[in-house]
């Protein structure tokens, strides 16, 4: 039997390929079965060093430089996801989406590469089996700076809506 403590960290940065809604659900082929909502988020060396403070393994993506349109230089990107059918009900399914006032995001409105965003993670470490093992899990989204959603061509949905969002004061994330 797993034995362990969750706590709720916050990380703020610009975000890559967000997939938090149920219409742009990840189901590509590293996704588990049902699909996962996940996104990147660019960290600079003091955040760096509180994920690998939960984990030592986790790895900070590289982007081909056809995907690298609203990264942000000198930053790290590391991917955060959550299943849509989690095997704790309340870890699954679509993350909470808010904008900088904590008011319910339009899910109609994609959020664009480079949005800056603050994330609601649920860390969990604990040990099973004898071993320690960390798991991170996207529990929701403040969108504080919105960047448009931009098409490409390979993309089969997406909104190009905008809508002007505030940052709102960090220490007041109601999500």
């Amino acid at each position: 039997m797993a034995k362990g403590k969750a706590t709720i960290e916050y990380l703020k940065g610009p975000v890559m390929f967000a997939r938090v809604f149920e219409w742009n659900l990840d189901e590509g082929e590293y996704a588990p079965e049902g699909g996962q909502y996940r996104l990147d988020i660019g960290l600079g060396k003091d955040d760096v060093k509180t994920v690998l403070s939960w984990n030592k393994r986790y790895g900070a993506k590289e982007y081909k430089e056809e995907w690298s349109d609203g990264v942000v230089e000198d930053m790290a990107y590391y991917g955060f996801k959550r299943p849509h059918e989690g095997k704790i009900k309340k870890l699954g399914g679509p993350p909470a989406v808010v904008d900088a006032e904590g008011k319910p995001w339009d899910e109609d409105v994609a959020i664009g590469n480079g949005s800056v965003c603050t994330l609601k993670l649920n860390v969990y470490k604990g040990t099973a089996g004898g071993k320690p093992y960390t798991s991170v899990i996207l529990m929701g989204v403040r969108v504080d700076e919105h960047v448009p959603f931009v098409m490409d061509d390979d993309d089969e949905e997406g909104s190009d809506d905008s809508v002007d969002h505030d940052s709102a004061d960090d220490d007041n994330i109601p999500f």
